[in-house]
């Protein structure tokens, strides 16, 4: 990403519109600690939104990913403006936390739309020319980074942090516990209205068979 004064780590000349070779910064793991301070919080809620619909897709964790679905529906839905629109938004995004496959559609549409203004390059870093990814901004940088899996979000907290081991999901073993009882529970209630629900239907279609004999003559 470009930079200013001298905190660079190189130069890139790989921009024919820039022929004037630009000082670069590679997004590093200590830059996360300066975001928090400098992108708003939609930012962040769009970003925790799209990790949260990769995990959950990757693990299976329905509750997670009805929390990531609400984090984008700002920019994958846009802004309600009436109840009414509120609520249609909210069944859309219950159904689609019912099955994760609804993510194999929709993260890659949100996944490319945060990382619309990154352009692959070629530059030349350590003596050899190798490829990048130019981010024009500290966002752009943010997303790359994360979705190349450098970053998650915490399933039971929504925070985001950096990932020392690959297989790590939570960002602490207590909050690792904590959502794993919390999925349990909401399995549980959801079990309980599928039974009610399902229950409800074999009364009217009882009812329906009951109605029928008699009308029959």
């Amino acid at each position: 990403m470009p930079v200013t004064g001298r905190d660079s780590d190189g130069r890139a000349n790989f921009d024919l519109n820039h022929p004037v070779s630009r000082k670069v910064h590679i997004f590093a793991d200590d830059d996360l600690a300066k975001l928090k301070k400098l992108l708003p919080a939609n930012d962040w809620k769009f970003l925790s939104g799209v990790l949260g619909v990769k995990q959950a897709f990757e693990s299976k964790d329905q509750l997670k990913l009805r929390q990531g679905y609400a984090d984008v529906a700002p920019v994958m839905l846009g802004t309600s403006a009436s109840n009414e629109e509120m609520q249609l938004q909210k069944d859309f995004l219950d159904a689609l936390a019912v099955d994760a496959r609804s993510a194999v559609i929709f993260l890659p549409q949100l996944a490319t739309y945060a990382l619309k203004n990154a352009r692959l390059v070629l530059w030349r870093s350590k003596g050899k020319f190798v490829p990048a990814i130019f981010c024009p901004n500290f966002r752009t940088a943010l997303y790359a980074k994360a979705l190349l899996g450098r970053i998650k979000v915490c399933p039971h907290c929504n925070h985001l942090f950096e990932v020392p081991r690959s297989n790590q999901d939570y960002c602490s073993i207590a909050h690792r516990e904590a959502h794993r009882v919390a999925r349990w529970r909401a399995g549980k209630e959801q079990l309980k209205a599928d039974q009610k629900k399902g229950g409800r239907s074999r009364k009217k279609g009882g009812r329906s068979r009951k109605k029928g004999r008699g009308a029959r003559t």
